[in-house]
């Protein structure tokens, strides 16, 4: 599962293709949807994995960090807006 909006986005296709690479015989199906649902999902059996934003303690889950994503604020240059 993806959580949509995040960098588990670009992780989808290098992952699909390494997965393919080194264990030709499983079929990865990808889900995109919120954490809660995914979280959920994984709890009922019915999803074996999922890539989402922050890692929490859920009881029976465990979050194991993958990445830091650089996020930017953009703005006008301060100079435009007579500051």
């Amino acid at each position: 599962g993806l959580a949509p909006g995040t960098a588990a986005s670009t992780l989808s296709l290098p992952l699909l293709k390494r997965v393919r690479e080194r264990h030709p015989g499983i079929l990865l199906y990808l889900n995109e949807n919120f954490g809660t649902t995914l979280s959920e999902l994984i709890m009922n059996g019915r999803m074996d994995m999922a890539v989402l934003y922050g890692g929490r303690e859920v009881h029976g889950l465990s979050f194991v960090p993958l990445m830091r994503e650089q996020l930017y604020l953009v703005s006008a240059d301060q100079a435009r807006q007579g500051c």
